[in-house]
């Protein structure tokens, strides 16, 4: 056990203490987690926020036996790109981001045998702070279907408001109000809260 120590000062006696600990950080290899957390989930190293890092990658197996996959990736900060597949079924979308716009381009089901597909496009438009409108266009063809093709297009909008919040001095909360109300479906929700801090 003396002769190794006595080798290891010897191989290292020209390196300096903050070379050797410089050294020891660069071969330091990190816990590489649960084999469970392996196989379901796997983060890249694409850093766009705090809490976004790409490519991911996702994958399982649910108790039926269905395998699913999932991949995400950020391409540029306005370009992302989205494919799930199954063993019975494949998707895949591309997402442009722009300043006040998203542009959206996805496939479903492509059957190359069965000569069919689903084919979604979507734009969605900040008006106002506060609104935003958009469409969407859906295109499906397959061979089995009456006339061999189908196209649906619909139009969304979306109002947003602000939460109110009042401070409640001198305590450390806050009382927040907030409300949604979907007018087509006959919705309307309302909820207070109250935040510590």
């Amino acid at each position: 056990m003396g002769a190794v120590a006595s080798r290891y000062r010897v191989y290292n006696s020209g390196l300096a203490p903050t070379d050797i600990k410089k050294l020891e950080n660069e071969n330091k290899r990190e816990n590489p987690g649960t084999l469970d957390e392996l196989h379901k989930k796997t983060k890249g190293t694409k850093q766009i926020s705090p809490t976004e890092a790409f490519p991911v990658l996702l994958g399982d197996v649910d108790p039926s036996g269905n395998v699913n996959f999932n991949l995400i990736h950020q391409l540029t900060p306005e370009i992302r790109l989205k494919g799930a597949a199954q063993l019975t079924a494949t998707q895949g979308t591309l997402e442009y981001k722009g300043s006040d716009y998203t542009l959206a381009l996805a496939v479903g089901k492509p059957d190359f045998s069965d000569k069919s597909a689903v084919f979604v496009g979507h734009y969605l438009q900040s008006v106002t702070k506060r609104l935003s409108l958009g469409a969407e266009l859906v295109y499906q063809v397959a061979a089995r279907m009456a006339g061999g093709e189908i196209a649906i297009a619909s139009a969304a909008g979306r109002y947003t408001m602000d939460v109110l919040e009042k401070k409640l001095q001198p305590l450390p909360f806050t009382f927040a109000l907030s409300g949604m109300a979907n007018q087509a479906k006959q919705q309307f929700k309302f909820g207070c809260g109250l935040i510590i801090g």
